[in-house]
């Protein structure tokens, strides 16, 4: 008779709660709210000249959009975007996304928004999230702001959330968000091919992983890179 893996118990559904915000020692996380962070997030990913005072943050000129922030992503914004056409483009769309709990990054300095990252394919009972539909603004790009976030949202799903295993996917072709991955201590798993059509083209998916049992010394990790 074929052999069975272990028996997992008590698999419960975890509520985030609608007030949540997770402070790290640069940015802190919020959930993303329509009206509250649209205008600001549209500002500061549409192309123009963006400057920040206070915090880690970098002031930049006017960019190309598609190249620095949504090249990789499954939408689009420029600076020819109403403000309405972008909130229900890249805010309404994540809001009502099934499985999907977004969060707004904040530069904890200026108290200002600087990008987003989400709980994806949220499976409490196989206790199981990714983290993915992250972009920042050039300003907040290589800087501190992506490794705190995703250190707050890893350390919640495996200490508050009890999770099992905190996934990370990207297009194979973003070799940006691999090397992060790598950085960040998932452990690469391979690649899905012909996973999903977007923009017109064909993406083959790269998945990565940390499990629970990893996490401790990715924490150590993290934590050392981030000075804490």
């Amino acid at each position: 008779m074929a052999s069975l893996n272990s028996r997992v118990e008590n698999a419960k559904k975890h509520s985030i709660s609608k007030d949540i915000t997770l402070q790290g020692k640069y940015i802190h996380l919020k959930l993303l709210n329509a009206e509250q962070d649209t205008e600001t997030l549209f500002h500061r990913s549409n192309g123009k000249a963006v400057e920040i005072s206070g915090g880690f943050c970098n002031s930049v000129e006017d960019y190309d959009p598609e190249e620095e922030v949504w090249k990789y992503m499954f939408t689009s914004t420029t600076a020819q975007q109403t403000l309405e056409e972008y909130k229900a483009v890249q805010v309404e769309s994540l809001l009502e996304l099934s499985r999907c709990t977004a969060f707004v990054v904040f530069d904890s300095a200026s108290n200002s928004q600087i990008g987003v990252l989400c709980y994806l394919n949220n499976f409490s009972e196989h206790l199981k999230v990714e983290i993915g539909s992250v972009w920042y603004s050039p300003i907040a790009q290589k800087t501190w702001a992506n490794t705190e976030a995703t250190y707050l949202l890893a350390k919640y799903a495996f200490e508050e959330m009890g999770y099992r295993r905190l996934e990370w996917k990207c297009d194979d072709l973003n070799e940006r968000s691999k090397a992060s991955a790598t950085k960040l201590g998932f452990t690469f798993e391979g690649v899905q091919d012909s996973h999903y059509i977007y923009k017109n083209r064909s993406r083959d998916t790269a998945w990565f992983r940390i499990l629970d049992s990893d996490w401790e010394s990715v924490k150590t990790h993290l934590e050392t890179r981030l000075q804490y």
